[in-house]
């Protein structure tokens, strides 16, 4: 028999928001402090996570962080994730750059 992927999916889905909205979700010890310090220094905060985006952003409004964040790139966001690339090391460069370059920050002279 064959599973109904879409279904099941949808089912966790559901399953997984109801427990957010009843437990909550737990913030890292330490987050605001880092984000209170992030601001006061003047550096550009993203957030990037294997996460569909539309649910990060459900997540991060929940615990009141969203609006803190200049921008969210997310593995629905990517052709391909970190597994499929085949020279990580120039991927990873070449992604590094690009995110400078988006944030204003002469890649260059950034470590």
């Amino acid at each position: 028999p064959r599973l109904p992927f879409q279904q099941v999916f949808d089912q966790r889905q559901a399953y997984y928001e109801e427990d957010i909205e009843t437990n909550g979700i737990p913030l890292k010890p330490g987050l605001m402090e880092l984000l209170d310090f992030l601001e006061e220094m003047g550096i550009p905060k993203v957030v990037a996570s294997s996460t569909p985006s539309w649910f990060a952003k459900v997540k991060l409004t929940h615990i009141g962080v969203y609006e803190r964040f200049r921008s969210l790139v997310c593995g629905d966001q990517v052709a391909q994730g970190d597994v499929h690339q085949p020279d990580m090391q120039h991927q990873q460069r070449d992604d590094a750059q690009e995110f400078h370059r988006e944030m204003g920050i002469n890649h260059q002279a950034a470590p």
